[in-house]
């Protein structure tokens, strides 16, 4: 999946995967305070959100404050089993990031 567009401080999009692997894609959308860490204090912006490819998040940074977002594309297949990496950081290191509901 490509880099995030910011559109204004709250929104943001993105381009879909080149080969989502099927033909229902949604998306989890995590917000953290720190890009290293995406499972502990993290919170889903949004969560299961079909074919949309933008997200606004409702918390505004305070001045001085960064937000880190992740993007996670899902598919139905195999039968909801999404078991592939959400990236890789510059290092070769795979990203992690916690379950949305």
């Amino acid at each position: 999946m490509q880099a995030l567009d910011l559109l204004d401080p709250q929104s943001m999009s993105w381009q879909p995967p080149a080969d989502p692997g099927g033909t229902l894609v949604w998306y989890d959308t995590l917000r953290a305070e720190s890009s290293f860490d995406f499972t502990g204090v993290t919170t889903c912006v949004e969560s299961g959100d079909s074919g949309d490819t933008h997200a606004v998040d409702p918390t505004p940074p305070e001045p001085a404050q960064v937000f880190f977002y992740l993007v996670r594309a899902a598919n139905s297949c195999p039968a909801g089993q999404n078991t592939g990496p959400l990236g890789y950081r510059s290092d070769g290191t795979p990203i992690a990031g916690r379950s949305c509901p």
